[in-house]
């Protein structure tokens, strides 16, 4: 049989590109030590029209049988040049895919990137005052000001209907700066004013 050399790391006992598992190492921790102190070298022999299985060889000429890990098992029942052959397509096939996932990834990004301009955008365009104080600036004279508008709106008028009212007071002046909302309300009660 030939023979070579394999790693045992973490994962298990790799060799030609494949990960193998035994008994004997499960038993005495050889995975757990290559995972603390780094992978080191055994000894191994093979059959090439086979890799199903490997042989650790011990000093004493015994042989330890060791098996394809769960995870290999599509080259189960394989020869060793079937199995070159598969990764070696792998690899190409990971070549040409690393392309397309690039410009994925880049798509991506974009996407991303235009999103999150997009909505920063949005938010320089909102015109809400950033402090608490701007926003409250202005609330007893707004307040004030509703208060008198509802008071002539709301009042009672008492007798006749052909006595002529007095003239209809001047609307205040507005204020410099009044947010949006207020100026609708505004708005609207004026309106409401010159209906009566």
């Amino acid at each position: 049989m030939p023979t070579g050399t394999a790693s045992v790391t973490a994962k298990g006992i790799r060799f030609k590109g494949l990960y193998y598992l035994c008994e004997r190492a499960a038993v005495e921790h050889w995975f757990e030590t290559a995972r603390a102190k780094g992978s080191y070298k055994v000894d191994v022999s093979f059959d090439p029209r086979n890799m199903s299985a490997i042989y650790v060889r011990e000093p004493d000429g015994s042989f330890d049988s060791c098996f394809l890990a769960e995870w290999q098992d599509k080259y189960v029942d394989m020869c060793l040049d079937e199995i070159r052959y598969l990764q070696e397509s792998e690899k190409l096939l990971r070549r040409q895919n690393a392309a397309k996932e690039m410009a994925t990834k880049a798509d991506l990004s974009a996407a991303i990137d235009s999103v999150i301009a997009e909505a920063e955008e949005m938010a320089r365009q909102t015109a809400v005052p950033k402090s608490k104080l701007a926003r409250t600036k202005n609330i007893r004279e707004n307040r004030r000001a509703e208060k008198e508008r509802n008071r002539r709106d709301e009042a009672f008028s008492l007798g006749d209907d052909d006595v002529p009212q007095t003239a209809k007071p001047e609307p205040q002046e507005k204020p410099a700066a009044i947010s949006p909302t207020l100026a609708m309300i505004q708005k609207q009660l004026e309106e409401r004013l010159n209906e009566k």
